[in-house]
């Protein structure tokens, strides 16, 4: 195996099978000719990097490891064999092998072909093959599906997939077009780093990414406000290491000139009218293939115009199987992901029992998870470390009562493993009902066993019993349905040992209220979660941006759990965990 060279299987396969008069059609032919109806079919798995090793007896997953070794380091562009790093074989073609190299002959390219053509085993091909050739760490796809997903659920399966999307849900589709221009500005930002010009000149790269996307034309139709965005991957991409393979049954109209200006690989398989072949390959032969031929096309870097064969892709599931094997062998992390699905609905009783296991003392300071925080293009569990009173608003039925027993939950479990934070810990938790107010405290000392008790506090005693800044004593006071304590004319105890409490650095107050309307200093409480009402004027009032609003689905104003942080000016999505 170690003998076998990575060109071997091209050069082999292009000698095949090929008759004497088989050459490439010079640009503004319009011969279909006998070459290409007469080139040999050729199956994928016979024909992708690796295979030598099937016929030596092993498996393929070896001898994509054999060549995910030999490529392991890309080369830099002054290297000799960069121009064969990124070249893989689909088919046949009147020049001997159908080979394509998209970083040399794009950096883009355009695919075009009626429905039957074979523009979807062409796509897999190309991911396939290149897939074997080269390891995850050099090479990643995002796949952008606009015809039900069906084109690429296997190949999101693969390792190097760093993301895929199909238009059944138009939402991850803006957060995967806004994943991919927050990675363009990283990669600028890298290349300007290391004070070089380009993607090869860079030390230690990135993978490579491809982004594939099916049926462009409804993805402009769908999503017209986001085209600027491929615009701008397309004229950028190429000097970071990012191609775009944009697959469309008609590109009339549909691809803008900015775009084409920056796509040099022009492929065609069978088209309609000669307008759309002449306008893609500068020749008509693309409108001459037969409706019975599938996988019979043309392509075109700018310099000739050459018949091509694409290669059958019967076994795909079995290439991603021996891929997914070899991934394993050489104990490959996964790359991460660019993009996540939006925030789910509910978050699960496991999901609960994650976020209360997070809950962890940091510098001496009660460090909580609330659930899953939204950024546009990732989700991440949202932590809020316990420095400064937090107050939730939200109507009945939005979710203040779950989260303030999520937070008790997890303030448990912390004083319960205190002796982490080298202070004596007071936790206390009231509530209102037809009854009147009961309150529920607990005691953990950071070197003893947490004690509690139960009072209906007719009268009751200040949560924290000294103003000394530097006590080693700190209170936790949760206090749920607050809104009447906050009126200014309410003389009750309670009212006032809330004020007291507010006022008090040693004290961290929790407490969820029905309406904005009664937080009258909003000051004391820099920690802010707004659960939307779906009234603008009320929902800016509270606090939440303008520009956040209008990026808040309808839904979110009735999905229980569905909230706003406001963290010193900051303003994050949330879906709070649920019991």
């Amino acid at each position: 195996m170690t003998s076998l060279k990575t060109t071997h299987s091209i050069k082999q396969h292009s000698d095949e099978g090929v008759s004497e008069d088989s050459t490439a059609y010079p640009l503004g032919s319009m011969n279909v000719g006998a070459p290409l109806n007469a080139l040999p079919p050729v199956k994928l798995q016979d024909i992708v990097a690796g295979h030598e090793a099937v016929s030596l007896g092993g498996f393929l997953w070896q001898g994509i490891v054999h060549h995910w070794l030999i490529n392991k380091d890309p080369p830099k562009s002054s290297d000799s064999k960069a121009d064969e790093y990124y070249l893989t074989m689909l088919g046949s073609s009147t020049q001997g092998g159908f080979c394509l190299n998209l970083p040399k002959q794009g950096p883009h390219a355009l695919v075009a072909g009626t429905t039957g053509s074979g523009k979807s085993v062409l796509l897999q091909d190309w991911c396939l093959s290149l897939a074997c050739k080269l390891p995850p760490q050099c090479v990643n796809f995002v796949f952008l599906d606009f015809k039900g997903g069906s084109a690429f659920n296997l190949l999101s399966k693969l390792p190097h997939c760093v993301g895929s999307v199909s238009d059944l849900n138009l939402e991850t589709s803006v957060r995967a077009i806004k994943a991919l221009e927050l990675e363009l500005k990283r990669r600028e930002q890298i290349v300007a780093d290391q004070g070089v010009t380009s993607f090869e000149q860079l030390d230690d790269p990135p993978a490579r990414l491809l982004v594939v996307i099916d049926e462009f034309q409804a993805l402009r139709q769908q999503l017209p406000d986001y085209m600027d965005h491929l615009v701008q991957l397309a004229s950028l991409g190429r000097s970071l290491g990012i191609h775009l393979i944009v697959c469309s049954q008609s590109t009339l109209g549909q691809v803008s000139t900015q775009m084409k200006a920056n796509m040099n690989l022009n492929i065609s398989l069978r088209v309609r009218d000669t307008i759309q072949s002449n306008e893609l390959l500068g020749s008509n032969c693309a409108a001459l293939i037969s409706p019975n031929s599938p996988g019979l096309g043309f392509y075109t870097d700018g310099e000739q115009l050459t018949g091509f064969y694409c290669a059958s892709c019967e076994q795909a599931g079995e290439i991603i199987r021996q891929i997914e094997q070899a991934t394993r062998f050489c104990m490959l992390p996964s790359p991460c992901k660019l993009f996540t699905a939006p925030l789910p609905q509910v978050l699960s009783s496991s999901a609960r029992l994650h976020t209360i296991a997070l809950a962890h003392w940091e510098c001496g300071k009660a460090c909580i998870c609330l659930g899953l925080s939204d950024d546009g293009v990732k989700l991440y569990d949202c932590l809020l470390t316990l420095e400064h009173n937090l107050v939730i608003i939200g109507g009945p039925g939005r979710g203040k009562s779950n989260l303030i027993g999520l937070v008790l939950s997890q303030l448990k479990k912390l004083g319960s493993s205190n002796r982490t934070s080298g202070r004596d810990i007071e936790l206390i938790y009231g509530r209102f009902d037809s009854n009147g107010y009961h309150e529920q405290s607990y005691s953990y000392n950071h070197c003893e066993q947490a004690s509690s008790s139960n009072s209906s506090n007719e009268e009751p005693m200040p949560p924290c019993h000294t103003n000394n800044r530097f006590s080693n004593h700190l209170t936790f006071w949760l206090l749920d349905d607050a809104d009447e304590l906050l009126d200014p004319l309410n003389q009750d105890p309670l009212a006032q040992r809330l004020h007291l409490a507010l006022n008090n650095p040693e004290v961290q107050v929790v407490i969820s209220l029905k309406s904005i309307r009664r937080l009258r200093e909003p000051d004391q409480f820099p920690y802010q979660i707004i659960f939307p009402s779906g009234q603008r004027a009320e929902d800016v009032m509270a606090g939440i941006p303008p520009k956040l609003l209008q990026t808040l689905p309808s839904s979110s104003n009735s999905t229980p759990g569905r909230a706003i942080l406001l963290n010193h000016g900051q303003a994050t999505i949330l879906q709070c965990s649920q019991k």
